[in-house]
């Protein structure tokens, strides 16, 4: 009888979790004004990452965007935010960043006295970054502002293929940074 007790409860939990993950993995964070606004990299073929920056910044939240990455996808990500309008003057980037983890530290490295911080990512990512830029840059204030991606839907992330796999990719790799980083999500 203990094992059935068992596997019904495993069951509930189960469904807890999936439904409730896809709004435990989202923060949101805008606030009026930061320092800096940093467009983590990864983002995707329509640059909805780099589009969400440059709204904000035009908005006057921030006046500075900064852009980590790697290699020809910052580059693409650089060239972009150009084209949209974005003075060279008023970005900084950061390459040869392969993780959340590098990002915050080659920030970092940029050795500004930034006092606050908008995070631009993709909306299951949120949790993690903010959690590690907290950890690395405890100084700084740090805010975020996912940009809308339209293959994950936090509610019904299990719906498509991609946001099942964001999700699940996304629960493993927030257990790897608090075992290997002490990075607590919580």
């Amino acid at each position: 009888m203990g094992w059935l007790f068992s596997i019904l409860l495993s069951c509930i939990a189960f469904v807890i979790y999936f439904l409730t993950v896809g709004h435990w993995l989202t923060i949101r964070s805008t606030p009026k004004k930061a320092d800096a606004i940093h467009v983590l990299g990864g983002d995707s073929c329509d640059f909805h990452r780099t589009k969400h920056a440059i709204s904000l910044y035009r908005s006057g939240v921030a006046d500075t965007i900064i852009f980590t990455g790697a290699d020809t996808s910052l580059q693409s990500v650089l060239a972009i935010s150009e084209s949209l309008g974005l003075p060279k003057t008023k970005r900084f980037s950061v390459d040869s960043c392969q993780s959340t983890l590098d990002e915050a530290l080659g920030m970092r490295k940029l050795h500004k006295a930034w006092r606050s911080i908008i995070i631009i990512t993709d909306i299951y990512h949120t949790r993690r970054a903010v959690h590690t830029f907290q950890k690395i840059l405890p100084q700084i204030t740090v805010f975020s502002s996912p940009a809308y991606n339209s293959n994950y839907n936090e509610r019904f992330w299990w719906k498509t293929e991609a946001g099942f796999v964001d999700v699940f990719v996304e629960t493993a790799k927030i257990i790897y940074y608090f075992i290997k980083y002490g990075i607590n999500p919580i």
